[in-house]
């Protein structure tokens, strides 16, 4: 009876993983294993299958006749969406991936199921309560009871095998993305830690720039002041002799000229007096 059940779980993952690969090529324009798993099988529809068959058979046993259209349709829309929403969340919450994303459809909820999906999914109970179910009671008729034994055997030992190897890969990648994330904090830490040192010393060597620049300022303006006063000082001279030159121009104008050499002569004397008191005044000054 349980190998019944697992035949039919291994076709109806074989089929939904077709039907979503040729979904894929059609919109997508390009292959993609749309699986959770690594071999061809979308476990999901295989559950949903299974569970649409024990609805169908609770029926025929309670009431003695398969639900109608419109049952089927919402027994498979209300169930589809609890087991899309379920394992979505689940396999988030497990491995840190997202294998379906209805965000970008109308009436979706967290991107998890979306109200065009869930009708599809409907209609696709209404469709395997008409067709499938049948072909499937059919098929299961015509093989033996052993072979359906050693297929259901061999469909749980494959699973089994897929789910441990995708679990594995799924766990390592997720500790692989971990570790990388923490290198990568750590080579962040280090970067910023080398850059506030190399700001710091930048912050110091225009420090010490700028000292350098005053010191040079300091230099420049007292070599400016002692220039200035070497050229007043020079200029001060200059002019003292102008006054001496002039002075002794104005006494020979004004002196009569028999008188003038001599009295030149006293003046010189008497000026060459004044202006050597003068100096030796300002010499004992200084």
């Amino acid at each position: 009876m349980l190998s019944k059940y697992i035949f039919r779980f291994f076709i109806y993952s074989i089929v939904g993983w077709i039907w979503e690969t040729f979904y894929n090529i059609a919109t997508q324009k390009k292959w993609q294993n749309r699986g959770f798993l690594y071999g061809p099988l979308c476990p999901i529809y295989g559950v949903g299958g299974v569970s649409i068959t024990l609805v169908i058979n609770a029926f025929i046993r309670i009431k003695g006749a398969p639900p109608t259209w419109y049952q089927m349709f919402a027994i498979s829309f209300v169930g589809s969406a609890i087991l899309e929403y379920s394992t979505s969340y689940v396999m988030e919450k497990l491995f840190h991936a997202i294998w379906w994303d209805y965000s970008n459809m109308p009436f979706n909820i967290n991107g998890r199921i979306c109200l065009p999906a869930s009708t599809l999914f409907g209609l696709a109970g209404v469709g395997i309560l008409y067709g499938p179910y049948v072909w499937m009671n059919n098929l299961i008729a015509v093989i033996p009871p052993l072979a359906v034994e050693i297929i259901g055997y061999i469909a749980v030992a494959m699973v089994v095998c897929d789910v441990t190897l995708t679990v594995s890969m799924l766990t390592d990648f997720d500790n692989m993305i971990k570790m990388v994330y923490d290198n990568f904090n750590e080579y962040m830490d280090t970067a910023v830690n080398d850059m506030e040192e190399r700001r710091e010393l930048r912050t110091a060597r225009n420090e010490r720039r700028i000292e350098i620049e005053k010191e040079r300022i300091r230099q420049y303006i007292e070599e400016s002041k002692e220039k200035r006063i070497s050229q007043k000082a020079s200029s001060v001279a200059e002019n003292i002799d102008g006054v001496k030159k002039s002075a002794l121009r104005r006494i020979e104008r004004f002196v009569p000229a028999k008188n003038a050499e001599t009295a030149k002569q006293k003046f010189k004397s008497k000026i060459h007096d004044l202006i050597k008191n003068a100096d030796n005044s300002n010499y004992s000054e200084k």
